[in-house]
């Protein structure tokens, strides 16, 4: 928010197609110190940027002008200078003059362009925008052909079941010996396993799955339940509910399972027809307004990065609880370092920004870089203790599947600590290098 407070009023027309606004000149702000500082261990560009005039009555003090950003070390040499009670308002200017500086510099408000090919589907010579569950139009599937597995499912005789009472401002409980009796009467008596099969047929639906199905589906169900495991009508109605739930689960299981093969059909065949289209209308643009850029925190850390899209990137960590550098940010440092990188972007998990189609979810990767050489380079962090679950399993193919339908234009990688003994900038040239 700070950032987006302290950007200059800019009155500017629309810029031609394919132009950028030019750099505009960074600001200056001057200080009053009392000696001229030492900048001896200063880096030798803020020796240019920090200029000393003397106080022209010959006193021993003077004016120092500062242009552009500088280094924290030279922060800390101005200040030495400045008298006591003004040193904490003489630095927060210097800090305001900063974020000024960086906001003037970021790509956003020079008004460049960032955009990023999104995966398509070409249908009839149409491009059709991929999203999470995409399946072929002949696509179909049998509940039948994916069983209940109620393997989890069991009866204790010794179960115990309580009743709870708040007796003025007292909770008070006591055993309940037949809760089938007690709360569900005539349940073994009066009902039958056809009656059992009609509750669950009623509390177990799923509109894209016809009657008829479903309710062989559960009669199987219950068939296993009575023939093979020898469960009788009277623990299977005493436990119908438990019954119902653990039907339920099985029902999304193997509904996601059966898109999850619909999905891979589509995107995976060697005869999809995907691709990684920067066609107008199906490519992300990221807005050059940081008010829509959907950060909750802004980066606070003590490196300063030099090409974020965005004055600031957004949701990045620079420090763990423990006080230990996080890797994401280890990560960004080192794509921010990268003479291949023209500028990259810390991109949120958030529906308006860059995302990647998975079987059932979008999945959102944390950095996506413009190169020097106009290719887009799109990185996903993972620790290593995550890289090789079924999760990045997924997020890794649907990247790979984007670059390769990329024709040439955009790579991507699943970064980590240390892979086959490369550090994670080693792995960030190696993509970048082929």
């Amino acid at each position: 928010e700070a950032l987006g407070s302290v950007k200059p009023e800019q009155q500017t027309l629309p810029l031609p197609a394919g132009e950028t606004a030019p750099t505009p000149e960074p600001p200056k702000i001057h200080v009053y110190v009392a000696r001229e500082p030492d900048l001896t261990s200063a880096p030798e560009r803020d020796r240019q940027r920090v200029q000393f005039t003397p106080d022209p009555d010959g006193k021993r003090g003077g004016q120092i002008a500062v242009t552009d950003a500088i280094d924290a070390a030279t922060v800390d040499a101005i200040v030495a200078v400045v008298p006591a009670s003004k040193r904490d308002e003489v630095r927060g200017q210097i800090r305001q003059h900063q974020q000024i500086t960086m906001a003037m510099k970021a790509p956003s408000e020079r008004g460049q362009v960032f955009s990023v090919p999104r995966l398509c589907l070409v249908e009839q010579g149409e491009l059709e925008l991929v999203d999470k569950g995409a399946v072929s139009g002949d696509f179909r599937w049998d509940l039948l052909d994916s069983p209940a597995d109620l393997s989890s499912f069991a009866f204790r005789e010794d179960a115990m079941t309580f009743e709870v009472d708040l007796n003025d401002n007292r909770v008070e409980y006591h055993l309940i010996k037949n809760d089938a009796i007690t709360y569900l009467p005539g349940f073994a008596q009066d009902r039958t396993l056809t009656d059992l099969l009609g509750w669950l047929d009623q509390n177990i639906r799923d509109p894209q799955i016809k009657q008829p199905v479903l309710r062989e589906w559960i009669r199987r169900a219950l068939d296993g339940l009575t023939n093979s495991r020898g469960f009788s009508l009277a623990q299977l109605l005493q436990g119908q509910f438990v019954l119902r739930r653990k039907l339920q689960e099985q029902l999304e299981i193997a509904k996601a399972k059966a898109l999850d093969d619909g999905f891979q059909a589509v995107l995976f065949a060697d005869d999809s027809r995907v691709v990684s289209s920067m066609d107008p209308g199906y490519t992300f643009t990221y807005p050059a307004d940081l008010s829509l850029y959907p950060a909750r925190t802004y980066y606070e850390g003590a490196y300063r990065f030099q090409k974020h899209y965005y004055p600031m990137p957004g949701d990045l960590r620079w420090k763990s609880d423990s006080g230990k550098e996080t890797e994401e940010f280890q990560c960004a440092r080192a794509l921010d370092m990268l003479d291949e990188v023209e500028c990259w972007v810390r991109n949120l998990a958030h529906p308006s920004q860059f995302w990647m189609p998975i079987a059932n979810a979008r999945t959102y990767p944390d950095f996506v870089a413009l190169l020097n050489d106009g290719r887009l380079f799109v990185v996903e962090y993972k620790g290593g203790d995550r890289f090789s679950n079924e999760d990045s399993q997924q997020k890794r193919a649907i990247g790979e599947l984007w670059a390769g339908r990329s024709d040439g234009k955009a790579i991507y990688l699943m970064a980590q600590k240390n892979d086959a003994g490369l550090t994670v900038r080693e792995q960030l040239i190696r993509s970048i290098q082929g």
